[in-house]
């Protein structure tokens, strides 16, 4: 019943209806999310860290859609631990966390491997952290989505036109990670000189 009628509040929320029109990357996290989770549950109820592996797997695409995701890996090192080591001991437990990790980092490996051969950066995950930092954080924001000068806010072109703006302001050629933290530091410096309006953002 609990689960029904989530997805019927789901069904009707707003954002959610706004994010699978224009296809973006939340309406596959919040289903892979689910799936991790139910993962990491079967994992528990059946007593096998097999299921461990399958949930690293679905933790590396969570991560490659939403990086802060990363910050999970930690938390998901005690739920573990607290959970299998009675059960299992700490031998099993330790090899189940391993297992996660593997799964994670074979879901991850080939687009950092695709990125340094494209870009010369080893990393799995996107270049638009640093625009969307700022975005959230810069002279004009409000705490809501809010469009910057010369910047589309389509999803597709938002990152083309932050490096082409970015490299105006700096006057130089930049890459696309080297535009990403451009922006980063602008939304630093911006919290840095305005901490109280930054903190009303939030």
């Amino acid at each position: 019943k609990t689960g029904v009628l989530a997805a019927f509040i789901y069904a009707c929320y707003g954002l959610a209806i706004f994010y699978t029109g224009i296809l973006l990357a939340p309406t596959l996290v919040i289903f892979v999310t689910l799936l991790l989770m139910a993962a990491l549950l079967h994992a528990k109820e059946k007593n096998r860290i097999t299921y461990l592996f399958l949930s690293g797997v679905l933790f590396g695409l969570v991560s490659l859609c939403r990086p802060n995701a990363l910050l999970f890996m930690p938390l998901s090192a005690v739920w573990i631990l607290t959970v299998f080591k009675k059960r299992l001991g700490i031998r099993k437990t330790l090899q189940g966390f391993i297992l996660l990790c593997a799964g994670f980092l074979i879901t991850v490996s080939p687009v950092a491997i695709k990125n340094h051969l494209i870009e010369k950066r080893f990393s799995p995950f996107s270049i638009q952290g640093g625009i969307n930092f700022y975005i959230g954080n810069n002279p004009g924001a409000t705490g809501r989505i809010t469009m910057l000068q010369h910047i589309t806010n389509s999803p597709i072109e938002q990152v083309k036109s932050s490096i082409i703006i970015a490299q105006k302001e700096t006057g130089k050629m930049l890459t696309p990670s080297q535009a990403s933290t451009y922006w980063l530091s602008q939304g630093l410096n911006f919290i840095k000189k305005n901490p109280g309006k930054a903190l009303c953002n939030m």
